[in-house]
């Protein structure tokens, strides 16, 4: 994938390349004077979902916190400026966290070598963490 960079210097018809699925212009191409970033948060969140409003605000702003971050840095190391946010898509959704067990080497979990199995005291039994509802958000910046 080939792009040039906008910005001083320059010509009119460059573009950034990057890989934005919902643009509707050519594949891997940005529109010109943008970059475009995404950045992803996370929130806990009960099982029943009882604060789920309140873990989507929390969530939704490290994201976009997260995606800026992103801008600025892309933005200082081309030598550009930020000037104005051009769209915001957002996707969310709820993940768990299991924790890994492995066995013995050469072993599945839960058998030691000769097939004997074992059996862990409950206070071993891995259980899964709180759920977490990530949210993910991809933001066309404007620069200049």
């Amino acid at each position: 994938m080939t792009g040039t960079a906008s910005g001083a210097g320059a010509a009119s018809n460059a573009a950034i390349a990057y890989p934005y699925p919902g643009y509707s212009g050519p594949s891997g191409v940005a529109p010109d004077h943008t970059i475009v970033v995404t950045g992803v948060g996370n929130a806990a969140i009960k099982a029943d979902g009882s604060n789920r409003s309140k873990a989507q605000r929390t969530a939704l702003a490290a994201a976009l916190a997260d995606a800026k971050a992103q801008a600025d840095l892309v933005a200082q190391a081309t030598g550009v400026t930020i000037k104005a946010v051009l769209s915001v898509s957002v996707t969310s959704g709820q993940t768990y966290a299991y924790p890994l067990m492995a066995g013995l080497e050469g072993s599945a979990p839960g058998t030691v070598p000769g097939g004997t199995t074992v059996t862990p005291p409950a206070s071993a039994i891995v259980q899964p963490a709180a759920p977490q509802l990530e949210v993910s958000v991809t933001v066309a910046y404007q620069i200049g």
